[in-house]
């Protein structure tokens, strides 16, 4: 039976965000905002983002910071979150406040004690809406600084439409660069009784993590051809009846993924090593019961991986 992601929004997607894309293409609409007293700023710190002592809120700066002025021109406009402008900002330039290499900030830069923590240490625990900003951040700024320069020429791009565009005019139909998303399927592969998945796990997971399938889409390919690919290259089986489960961002890669459930033709697998360390098939008993004895981990929470292993558990077989 077919699994779906249903109407509520997945983890990293989320709502209150007015992205002005009607007026990026007023440089002085984005000025104002960028220039406003009232700009909350979201600081991206190596990769980490700025929280409050209980982890469970991110933490925006003031344009006013002494130490943030200076780099107050790299900052990207995000929109305007209930009418006021949000911007994100890498401060990554600032050293260590302290010998471990953290950086508490609030001593540092004023404000209450507050803390820059790897993102998917605290994502979970934050509302929606901040989850989905600071992963919006993380995005931006990893972006903007990989566009700095022309790939055409060399030459160095400027900003424009509130930073969320770059443009290098060196050229006699100038280069535009906007911020990339890598498309990937990711696929939850049944037997046509409905009783067992197939479950992977690949080098980069943790020691005892196993997930399903995915890959990227190749130029060229529709995304259900991108699913008939990667399963049949990294498990050897053909599948069909490949149906949309839905999608979800994926900051941490500049990816969207798209999940999709499809039926496998064969049961026997052949497991791509240079792909897999390993896959099998498992029953809803079997993973249920290895993760209750802890020999079996599944992805975290808010990915879409577990949330298609979850709704695959608590769906029932279509009767013989």
């Amino acid at each position: 039976m077919p699994i779906f992601m249903g109407q509520d929004l997945p983890p990293f997607a989320f709502e209150g965000l007015d992205r002005l894309e009607l007026e990026r293409e007023d440089q002085q609409a984005m000025d104002l905002r960028l220039a406003s007293d009232d700009l909350a700023i979201i600081p991206v710190w190596r990769n980490q983002i700025l929280v409050n002592p209980q982890r469970d809120q991110m933490v925006t700066l003031a344009r006013s910071e002494p130490q943030i002025a200076p780099m107050l021109g790299q900052a990207i406009l995000l929109g305007d979150v209930a009418g006021r402008p949000h911007a994100c900002l890498d401060i990554s330039a600032l050293p260590p406040s302290d010998e471990s290499g953290d950086f508490p900030i609030g001593p540092v830069l004023g404000g209450e004690p507050s803390q820059f923590v790897p993102p998917r240490a605290i994502a979970p625990a934050l509302p929606a809406l901040d989850m989905g900003m600071t992963a919006l951040a993380l995005h931006f700024t990893a972006w903007d600084k990989r566009t700095r320069f022309c790939g055409r020429c060399g030459g160095a791009t400027q900003t424009r439409q509130g930073g969320a565009s770059r443009i290098c005019e060196n050229h006699k139909s100038p280069e535009l660069f906007f911020p990339r998303i890598n498309p990937a399927v990711i696929m939850l592969i049944r037997d046509p009784a409905d009783q067992q998945i197939i479950l992977g796990r690949s080098p980069m997971l943790p020691p005892g993590m196993i997930t399903i399938l995915a890959g990227y889409l190749s130029p060229g390919e529709t995304l259900i051809q991108a699913v008939k690919r990667e399963t049949l290259e990294e498990v050897g089986i053909q599948v069909r009846d490949v149906n949309y489960y839905g999608s979800q961002p994926w900051a941490y890669s500049g990816s969207l993924m798209v999940g999709f459930s499809a039926v496998a033709d064969s049961a026997d697998l052949t497991v791509n090593k240079d792909e897999l360390d390993e896959a099998d098939w498992y029953t809803r008993d079997q993973i249920r019961e290895l993760k209750a004895q802890g020999e079996l981990k599944l992805p975290t929470g808010f990915s879409i991986a577990r949330m298609m292993i979850d709704a695959w558990l608590d769906s029932a077989p279509e009767p013989a």
